[in-house]
């Protein structure tokens, strides 16, 4: 993972026009860091989308649940998602590129870059349900074709959200 991020961070200073100066051992040091803050952030955003619907009805049988909160909890769950997907991204811009900038002048890259993200998956989601086949043309392979396709994706709008801010 730190091998990723580290070619994030080197993405990140050609994106940001900044001399690399950092040493091998601090740029592993800071792909680290990044891997934890930001692997963390998103690993709460996964389990609010994996604890789905049923989450507060079922905790509504074990301790008494206030009934604006199971109405309100689809909102507040797609909320914790989308904050803790903008968080990460805008600890990456932050803490990535070998420059000094304040945290938030980095939030205008990581909203839009967020917000290129989900529109990107959700056009590419509905474009393999409807339009694409790929399981009958590539068989198991097909599956593959679409997550490294949404790797990229993603990985594009990083950089477009990182060409904003810089």
């Amino acid at each position: 993972t730190t091998g990723g991020f580290t070619s994030l961070i080197t993405a990140l200073d050609i994106a940001y026009d900044v001399k690399i100066e950092r040493s091998w051992i601090r740029d592993r040091l800071q792909a680290l860091l990044l891997t934890f803050t930001s692997g963390g952030l998103i690993s709460i955003a996964l389990l609010a989308l994996l604890a789905g619907p049923q989450a507060v009805s079922f905790a509504g049988r074990l301790v008494a649940v206030p009934a604006a909160l199971e109405h309100l909890w689809p909102l507040i769950r797609m909320g914790v998602v989308f904050i803790c997907f903008v968080l990460a991204l805008e600890l990456v811009y932050f803490l990535g590129p070998n420059m000094r900038q304040r945290f938030r002048s980095t939030l205008p890259g990581a909203l839009f870059a967020m917000t290129l993200s989900f529109t990107g998956s959700f056009a590419l989601a509905f474009y393999l349900d409807h339009m694409a086949n790929y399981s009958r043309l590539y068989g198991g392979m097909g599956a593959v074709i679409g997550l490294m396709f949404w790797i990229y994706l993603v990985a594009l709008a990083t950089l477009i959200g990182a060409e904003l801010n810089a």
